[in-house]
């Protein structure tokens, strides 16, 4: 949601890759502004954006990313499978603080 204060998401993204021992080699916040929260496709917002260029870039050490939910990569279905794939076809990780069914 645009305008909200991300520290408690951020915060949970954190202790879920502490938790399972992920290591954190940058930290994005992304921020909805009005512009990105009309956009169902999440590779049009900038800190998504920027994330996927981390993992695409074979020099970075990036190899995966900690969402809080589903709904923040997209609340839209074909979107969100896209970025599945994408996942899949870069050989990279994609964690969820609250899992698709605690939602």
């Amino acid at each position: 949601m645009p305008g909200q204060d991300p520290g408690s998401d951020l915060a949970d993204a954190r202790g879920l890759a502490a938790a399972h021992q992920l290591p954190v080699a940058d930290q994005i916040v992304d921020v909805l502004d009005l512009v990105d929260a009309r956009a169902d496709n999440p590779a049009l917002r900038r800190g998504y954006a920027r994330a996927l260029r981390l993992l695409a870039d074979p020099a970075s050490p990036v190899h995966g990313m900690v969402a809080v939910s589903r709904t923040a990569i997209t609340p839209a279905d074909r979107p969100y499978e896209d970025q599945l794939l994408w996942h899949t076809h870069h050989h990279t990780g994609l964690w969820l603080v609250r899992n698709e069914s605690a939602i």
